[in-house]
């Protein structure tokens, strides 16, 4: 077992007790795709009590305490009056027992209590969120437990979660203390229903709250009903904004949706470019605050190396465009790429790795063209393709509304997809081709919300009469991509892949494809391979000094300096990225 400091071992130590208690916990590494700074993992709500848990745990990492099961957590924040509300509400009902005390780094306090069964709920009096579950496992939430560190919210340092108190070695078999807050949660639930000035009807399908995967449709469709009852725009966002409170937000959400994101749809319900004027009474200040990046947070937060989905065509939360000259076979080579994504397979030189989700839209193809397709690369009924979410010729609302970028944004939230292919982006659009407004709604309704999800985009397009000109229509689509590839034939098995337009300009320009059969895969020839052989050398020589696998992108950049091998950032970040995946691969 690795050595720790006293205090992270003592920390590690009352895990375990919890754990024995019946709570379970989870580790996740460090990640700026969250806005919790780490990285959560997927159904982390079905985590089952186990000490391998706690033992893979590492230095920089987040532990958390799933509640719901048999114990709950007051999270106590006195920035917003937290300790009033707790003092207040203990003098009116019997308090649960607690169980644990932890200070939180900005100053908070999480009190484990007995179990309420109540759901979580956040902001039930002011500066109180409960994090609970209900019997049918349903409303969990979790809390950070010691040794997590993060950046506190108050100061800005970096701070450790501290227990104060533990007292969980003997829980009792039935404890019922936690029933009277349950009913002011309920309460404060009912009260938050029924300030909607709507009609009966809507209270009961615009009430409750939201949970993650739905909160673009419900918002979406709340917003058309206040739109349809002629609403004052004005009263409408007050109502809106109330409604948007009910939305799972990280930890319960996958990603964090600010109220100023989610009053798009509003504005898209009361007319697209209709202007609503806004006073100086409207303006609320934490919500203007959270437009901006907290300095403190940011550089306390490790930056994320290139994480490739497939290198070097497209990276996590990069947006993507490829494009090809008629019957080049572009949707061929990009089905490639999402079947071995979703299965795990090598792909274009990419090592095998664990399936990936893709949601992939196809407005071209035919179940027959699918089937032959798949059926080539030697993808049959005995393949687990679960991770390939495929629409195949569906009623999508076009991507450049706000209804269109919800739809798919539920999706993408229900599938927990990490790419998204959009085969042909021509075919997801209501406005004209040749619009530059049509491309910056797509941006602003679909592109910019996966992007701050650390979701990738692959569109497929066509070039115009001229392929020297690039995309076909108008040239604002290439201004809101990250990178532009151009496939073109050399012959009818050999193909280039060339990349025409990027921001980063990291990863190969290049890509000599051969076309091969039996089964039908694209292989990138060795043409040449120098970066190939630069980043080989870099992992080589981190490897040579014990360069920890998890390290990033700066210390690297030194260590190769002080041992008189400097290269490019771009192929140290790669380097980095395939150590990573060699180890998780393994």
């Amino acid at each position: 077992m690795t050595d720790h400091p006293p205090h992270v071992a003592e920390a590690l130590a009352v895990a375990r007790d919890l754990v024995a208690a019946g709570v379970p916990v989870f580790v996740a590494p460090p990640s700026t795709a969250n806005s919790t700074g780490f990285a959560l993992p997927k159904r982390w709500e079905t985590a089952t009590p186990t000490v391998d848990a706690v033992d893979r745990w590492r230095e920089g990492w987040a532990l958390c305490a799933v509640m719901g099961y048999t114990l709950d957590a007051v999270d106590v924040d006195p920035r917003h009056g937290g300790d009033i509300s707790r003092d207040q509400l203990q003098a009116a009902i019997t308090w649960p027992t607690v169980y644990a005390t932890a200070a939180t780094p900005s100053g908070g306090i999480h009190e484990l209590i007995a179990a309420t069964g109540a759901g979580s709920r956040d902001g039930f009096r002011p500066g109180l969120d409960l994090k609970s579950g209900r019997a049918d496992g349903t409303g969990r939430g979790f809390v950070f437990i010691a040794p997590t560190v993060r950046a506190s919210k108050t100061t800005g340092e970096l701070t450790a979660y501290q227990w104060k108190s533990v007292d969980v070695s003997h829980l009792p078999d039935h404890d019922d203390s936690g029933q009277a807050l349950a009913a002011v949660v309920a309460e404060a639930k009912t009260t938050t229903a029924d300030n909607r000035s709507a009609t009966a009807d809507e209270r009961g399908k615009h009430a409750g709250p939201i949970p993650d995967g739905q909160r673009h449709h419900a918002l979406y469709s709340y917003a058309g009903s206040l739109r349809r009852r002629d609403l004052p725009y004005a009263e409408a966002e007050t109502l809106y904004r109330a409604r948007w409170a009910d939305c799972a937000q990280p930890p319960e959400a996958t990603y964090e949706w600010t109220f100023a994101e989610a009053l798009g749809q509003l504005k898209d319900a009361y007319g697209r470019y209709q202007p609503q004027p806004v006073t100086v009474d409207q303006v609320d200040d934490d919500a203007v605050a959270d437009l901006f990046l907290s300095w403190p947070a940011f550089w306390a937060t490790q930056s994320n190396d290139d994480v490739w989905l497939v290198e070097p065509v497209v990276a996590e939360g990069e947006s993507v465009a490829l494009y090809s000259p008629a019957k080049t076979g572009k949707s061929l080579a990009v089905l490639e790429i999402a079947a071995a994504l979703a299965t795990g397979r090598p792909v274009l030189g990419n090592q095998a790795r664990p399936p990936v989700d893709v949601l992939y839209v196809d407005h071209e193809n035919t179940a027959e063209d699918l089937r032959d397709r798949l059926e080539d690369m030697g993808y049959g009924p005995d393949v687990d393709l679960s991770h390939l979410h495929y629409s195949l010729l569906q009623d999508w609302p076009p991507l450049d509304s706000a209804a269109g970028g919800s739809a798919l944004l539920a999706a993408v939230d229900a599938t927990a997809a990490r790419l998204v292919i959009l085969d042909t982006v021509s075919r997801v659009l209501a406005g004209p081709e040749n619009d530059a407004d049509t491309f910056r709604d797509l941006y602003r309704h679909t592109i910019r919300p996966l992007k701050r999800a650390r979701v990738a985009v692959l569109r497929l397009d066509h070039t115009g009469k001229d392929a020297a000109k690039g995309q076909r229509g108008s040239s604002a689509k290439s201004a809101d991509v990250d990178t532009v590839w151009l496939l073109v034939a050399r012959s009818e098995t050999k193909l280039t892949l060339k990349r025409t337009h990027s921001r980063s300009g990291r990863g190969e320009g290049v890509l000599f494809l051969v076309r091969e059969e039996g089964p039908l895969r694209h292989v990138v020839e060795a043409g040449s391979r120098m970066r190939e052989d630069a980043v080989a050398q870099v992992i080589s020589a981190l490897d040579d000094v014990d360069f920890p696998v998890d390290g990033g992108y700066r210390k690297a950049s030194e260590v190769l300096r002080e041992i008189g091998a400097p290269r490019r950032n771009d192929v140290i970040r790669t380097a980095i990225a395939r150590r990573r995946a060699r180890v998780n691969t393994r």
